[in-house]
């Protein structure tokens, strides 16, 4: 991960090591999110490249990605 520290936290934690923490679970969702993120982004990246070989008639890649934008 980007963000990792190397300063150890010792559990259980104390209530004044708890309190420099806007909320754990907080850090454990975001963490979480972010390793979600990365295992879809890296399901889809393998799916195209195992299906690039599928063309159409004039030559054209069917498997594409259009972009990480959001729909709206």
């Amino acid at each position: 991960m980007q963000n990792a520290t190397t300063e150890p936290m010792q559990f259980p934690a104390t209530q004044t090591a708890m309190a420099d923490l806007t909320d754990p679970f907080d850090l454990l969702r975001d963490g979480a999110r972010r390793l979600l993120v990365q295992a879809v982004e890296a399901e889809v990246a393998m799916w195209i490249a195992d299906h690039a070989d599928l063309t159409d008639d004039n030559g054209h890649r069917l498997v594409v990605r259009n972009g990480p934008g959001r729909r709206t």
